[in-house]
């Protein structure tokens, strides 16, 4: 029978070599980790519209079902966008750029 120890945010399995406590340490951190995070929908789709303008990528990048995947894997309750909304974004994004321009 195994026993755990918990201790300051570190898991102890006694009788078990280092390289298991090392994985079941690091899992319980990535965890927690994951958790904590809380993600910006607005900061999200900024830099996502600022990332496809930069690359001059086509606007239907938003809903390749390869890119939602990988969104959904990286945060789960991420609120994917459409291309009516990224091209509303990429609008205000133009918008405020002419606004730092002409103030300039």
């Amino acid at each position: 029978m195994k026993v755990l120890e918990i201790s300051n945010a570190n898991v102890k399995l006694q009788g078990q070599n280092d390289d298991r406590q090392m994985l079941l340490n690091a899992s319980l951190f990535d965890d927690m980790l994951v958790r904590s995070f809380k993600l910006d929908n607005n900061v999200y789709r900024e830099k996502l519209a600022k990332m496809i303008v930069r690359h001059k990528l086509t606007f239907l990048l938003v809903e390749y079902e390869g890119i939602r995947d990988v969104h959904t894997y990286l945060y789960p309750n991420v609120k994917q966008i459409t291309r009516t909304t990224f091209k509303a974004d990429r609008f205000k994004l133009n918008l405020r750029n002419k606004s730092r321009v002409n103030r300039c």
